[in-house]
């Protein structure tokens, strides 16, 4: 970047190649500077150093030419007309103040939820885990003990509300009744039927995240999936 001073105004003038400084140091010297456009390769850049101009001249362009685009292009453009220090900085400024970019801003970096820890079980039954898995064109039920990973499994005829309450009161009829029982959020699971009856045996029920997701339920999603269960 080349520096001259014309008419009491200091003009950047930015050169991609040495034969093009030196023409315009003989342009300069020779008084012909303030008229001459060379190809386009030659740039007039304005100092501004007022810093209420600098705010009002990002905010026109910003706001009015290109429809709120963002910092890179705005210095980008704004270099090819005017100059000051911390051009950068002064564009952030007045784009992070501003609340049209504000409101459509997506969220790069969303606040995580909290991982919990899951209970230990200390005796059988205390938590098991439900799903449904598919075999062969068949649909079973299986519960897993949290604890000592005993299996049960139902053949259901279809995956409704009531083929699956049928098959917990199998389960319930069998092994026992469960202090919790923990299923995902698949509607077969969570519903009035369901809730229903693990409230009329006193069974707390809990609900872990979406459908078809193996974390969710996990010793149940592992069995039915053929993985080794977790240590």
């Amino acid at each position: 970047m080349t520096t001259f001073l014309l008419n009491d105004v200091t003009y950047y003038v930015y050169v991609n190649r040495v034969q093009d400084r030196e023409r315009l140091n003989r342009l300069y010297a020779t008084g012909r500077l303030g008229s001459t456009w060379w190809k386009g390769a030659l740039l007039r850049v304005q100092t501004v150093t007022d810093t209420d101009e600098h705010r009002r001249i990002v905010e026109e362009y910003h706001v009015g030419k290109t429809n709120h685009r963002g910092v890179t292009e705005t210095v980008k453009h704004l270099r090819r007309g005017h100059y000051w220090a911390a051009m950068p900085k002064t564009v952030a400024r007045v784009i992070a103040l501003c609340k049209p970019c504000a409101a459509a801003k997506y969220e790069r970096s969303p606040e995580q939820t909290p991982q919990m820890l899951t209970p230990t079980p200390t005796k059988p039954l205390e938590f098991v885990e439900a799903d449904v898995m598919f075999w062969s064109g068949m649909k079973i039920l299986t519960v897993i003990d949290r604890l000592t990973r005993f299996a049960y499994a139902q053949v259901l005829t279809d995956r409704t509300t009531d083929r699956v309450c049928e098959g917990l009161l199998a389960f319930f009829g069998t092994v026992g009744l469960p202090g919790a029982l923990v299923m995902d959020k698949g509607r077969e699971f969570k519903n009035a039927k369901v809730r229903t009856l693990l409230k009329e045996f006193q069974v707390n029920a809990h609900h872990s995240g979406a459908p078809k997701i193996a974390r969710n339920c996990g010793e149940a999603s592992q069995h039915n999936n053929g993985a080794p269960p977790t240590p």
